[in-house]
């Protein structure tokens, strides 16, 4: 699945979403859009899911009627590795089409 990650969610965890298609905004040539714009133009380009860090973007965002998946990323820990342990052990339970889903992610 083809997986975008904001410009505050850790590259470093990259490789724990092996069966992903992973890309940054920077990648992407995003890196100066903001919150809606991001989510417009990786919803046009064909991502299914956005990995953002603002968790607050649930309630400045119109998430009706999407395509793409959203997932928060918060580090409950604040321990890199800890977070990369749990992406591996749990998925990033995004699949095409699914409700926006805002819950803390490692």
């Amino acid at each position: 699945m083809p997986v975008l990650f904001d410009q505050g969610t850790p590259v470093q965890i990259r490789p724990s979403l092996q069966e992903h298609t992973v890309k940054t905004a920077r990648e992407a040539g995003w890196s100066a859009l903001a919150n809606g714009d991001l989510l417009r133009a990786a919803e046009e380009a064909g991502f299914d899911a956005l990995l953002i860090t603002d968790k607050n973007m649930r309630y400045r965002q119109n998430f009706v009627g999407r395509r793409i998946g959203c997932r928060a990323w918060q580090s409950v820990t604040g321990r890199l590795e800890d977070s990369r342990r749990n992406v591996t052990a749990n998925g990033l339970r995004l699949t095409k089409g699914l409700a926006v889903n805002f819950r803390p992610l490692g």
